[in-house]
């Protein structure tokens, strides 16, 4: 008797061509030709001289172009799998490295700066300023942060060295002055200051 996983092979990939030749009766038959059931149980045999021919479907099974080719484009499918499930962790590794590494230049940058009143630091008085703007010059971050001018310009030197912070010349939107230097918030930095504000209205809370 077949197996389940043979017989289930041979309906789905063998249907449309012979699948065993009978020597006594030296004839091919497709495989619905030959089966046939016994109490319950399911032969496959020439339907002519009901010889058994379970030896000679396995060795189809065996040699079949039309299985072989299928198992092929699963092993080729499950290579590009393995491989997207190798670059997929590979990412994930690095997104995990990239996150502890980010949250451990905040702390740092955190550290660096001086507290200012209330118990709130330069870096966060910064990003509470650069929070919803594109992008302002120093002098309006530092009337907007209410802290002085030169402790603006030394933090903003201590973020960009350890984090991204955009900086450009342009014309201020708030005051209006030419040609100045505009800082505003990367996207990271963006997520960054969305955490340390919630964090800050959490406290005061």
């Amino acid at each position: 008797m077949l197996s389940d996983p043979e017989r289930r092979v041979l309906e789905v990939h063998c249907f449309d061509h012979p699948v065993a030749t009978c020597e006594r009766c030296e004839r091919a038959y497709k495989f619905a030709d030959l089966a046939f059931d016994v109490l319950g149980r399911r032969y496959y045999a020439c339907p002519t001289c009901r010889v058994h021919l379970d030896d000679a479907l396995r060795l189809h099974i065996l040699g079949c172009a039309t299985i072989a080719g299928v198992v092929q484009e699963r092993i080729a499918r499950s290579k590009i799998l393995m491989k997207l499930s190798e670059q997929i962790q590979t990412s994930s590794a690095l997104l995990r490295a990239e996150s502890k590494d980010l949250s451990r230049r905040v702390l740092e940058t955190k550290r660096g700066s001086r507290v200012a009143d209330g118990g709130t630091t330069v870096i966060e008085c910064i990003m509470s300023a650069l929070y919803g703007h594109r992008a302002i010059c120093e002098r309006c971050v530092a009337d907007a942060a209410r802290v002085k001018i030169d402790d603006i310009v030394k933090s903003v030197k201590l973020i960009r060295e350890h984090l991204r912070l955009n900086v450009r010349n342009g014309r201020c939107p708030v005051c209006k002055r030419l040609d100045v230097a505009l800082l505003s918030l990367t996207r990271g930095m963006y997520l960054i200051a969305l955490t340390l504000l919630g964090a800050a209205v959490l406290a005061d809370s």
